[in-house]
């Protein structure tokens, strides 16, 4: 946003343009509010992270579920979003997560009450890793509260709105604390298609299963959406596609799935068309890549 008619305030916004971005930015070039804080969001710079987690993020806002991403994608980790504490007890109890960011007011169930039964551990919690570390991010101001959290067995704490640095600080400084297991990386040289991932090759296997079988309904889904210029669909299936792939070591799939959503938050459908293309053309370089390796469904 440039300083256009008299106004002084100048913003620069970089592409690709996050509603958020693009509306502090016009708030303040109108003067209506703070400069917009790039530094804060350029996480690359800020804090590099020990390794990749699989993070788990329950937070029913979209605009925070899609600040929280961006600065957790740019360091290299992997997010899966959740709107309440109900769908994360869902989650857990299907698939294993390095770290929880657990928003704390949401409805149908609240951050202290699902992470009361993560950490009862019993059968009725249906939690695969109930001591999975868990981070408190709260836009509450009271002191008890922090309090409370540890009490039931959180491991960090963070107030929104935050910075992208305190974001990762909270994050390496807990997982110092609580430090994952080794996990071989699987075996074999790999091609330019995939890139090697630390699973087990077992799970690993099983999981080049499950995108073998779901890649081809995204992709139809994502087609659908972007010809009826369906956001919330392509947002949906883009973060589904983007995750199978990246749980696999499927890298191309997973940066044009993003890419994707790129192009629609900024309502270019055109482009969109072109990138699904070339996100077509990746998920079968990934299928023959898979069937070279001998994962064929």
């Amino acid at each position: 946003v440039m300083s256009v008619n008299g106004l002084p305030n100048a913003t620069v916004v970089r592409k690709p343009v996050w509603e958020f971005r693009l509306i502090k930015a016009i708030r303040h070039a109108l003067g209506l509010g703070p400069k917009v804080n790039e530094a804060a969001l350029n996480a690359v710079h800020v804090v590099r992270p020990m390794i990749p987690l699989n993070i788990l993020l329950v937070e029913d806002n979209a605009q925070n579920q899609k600040l929280a991403t961006l600065i957790l994608e740019q360091v290299g980790h992997t997010v899966t979003i959740v709107n309440n504490g109900r769908e994360a007890l869902a989650r857990l109890g299907q698939y294993a997560h390095d770290l929880i960011l657990m928003d704390l007011q949401m409805p149908e169930m609240d951050g202290m009450e699902a992470t009361r039964q993560i950490r009862r551990g019993d059968p009725s919690a249906l939690v695969v890793s109930p001591q999975i570390p868990i981070i408190a991010v709260t836009a509450k101001t009271m002191g008890e509260e922090e309090k409370q959290c540890f009490e039931l067995g959180m491991n960090g704490y963070l107030r929104k709105p935050y910075r992208s640095n305190e974001l990762l600080e909270v994050i390496v400084k807990v997982m110092r604390r609580h430090p994952l297991p080794a996990r071989p990386v699987v075996p074999g040289a790999m091609s330019l298609v995939l890139k090697a991932v630390e699973l087990e090759e077992t799970v690993w296997v099983q999981k080049s299963l499950i995108f073998l079988a779901q890649f081809p309904r995204c992709l139809e889904a994502l087609q659908q959406a972007i010809v009826s210029r369906n956001e919330v669909g392509v947002e949906k299936f883009v973060q589904r596609l983007s995750e199978l792939a990246r749980e696999i070591g499927a890298w191309k799939v997973s940066t044009h799935a993003l890419r994707l959503r790129g192009a629609v938050e900024q309502k270019q459908w055109e482009q969109a068309e072109k990138v699904l293309a070339k996100l077509d053309s990746h998920c079968l370089e990934a299928r023959q890549a898979l069937s070279e390796r001998g994962v064929n469904p």
